[in-house]
């Protein structure tokens, strides 16, 4: 009832697309199986010619001041690339932005992320890359108790506190 169904791929010069055809309708096996081979390769093809894959590297985001850690400030890992694929000739309307949070106090677990990178082609989001810190332990006594007294006056003066470590959800990935 479904008729003839195809899964495929094809690799071209380091980019592969997957192609998806479903419910070929034909009197026989050979003929189902020759149309949706034909169907595939033209939506590969269609694929291939019509979008492009853009890999690019990220620039560097600034550095994290972690209160009550073993370090002041440390600096959050960005992916090394972000890869995007789309419609040729639209490299001109990408834009991307980076938030972060500036802030934090330790502990902080390895992986969590403090923010993200977003890459847009006019409106729509085509990719989106998380921000992480590596593990932030906590410091010694004196700094731990230096720095609950200067986040206490920043509460008193009304300075949004940094958001504690263990509430950073980990990176899957």
């Amino acid at each position: 009832e479904s008729g003839y169904n195809l899964a495929a791929t094809a690799l071209r010069d380091g980019r592969r697309l997957t192609a998806v055809v479903l419910g070929v309708q034909a009197a026989t096996h050979e003929e189902g199986g020759a149309v949706r081979a034909a169907e595939a390769a033209h939506l590969l093809d269609y694929g291939f010619e019509q979008f492009e894959l853009l890999r690019f590297g990220l620039p560097p985001v600034p550095e994290v001041t972690v209160y009550r850690g073993a370090v002041r400030t440390i600096q959050p890992i960005v992916p090394e690339t972000v890869a995007v694929s789309l419609p040729r000739g639209d490299a001109q309307r990408l834009s991307g932005e980076a938030e972060t949070i500036h802030e934090i106090v330790a502990p902080v677990a390895e992986g969590s992320v403090v923010g993200i990178i977003t890459v847009r082609l006019g409106e729509v989001v085509l990719a989106e890359a998380p921000i992480t810190l590596p593990a932030v332990p906590e410091g010694r006594f004196f700094r731990r108790v230096w720095d609950s007294i200067v986040l206490f006056f920043r509460g008193v003066f009304g300075r949004e506190r940094p958001p504690l470590g263990q509430e950073l959800a980990p990176s899957n990935g």
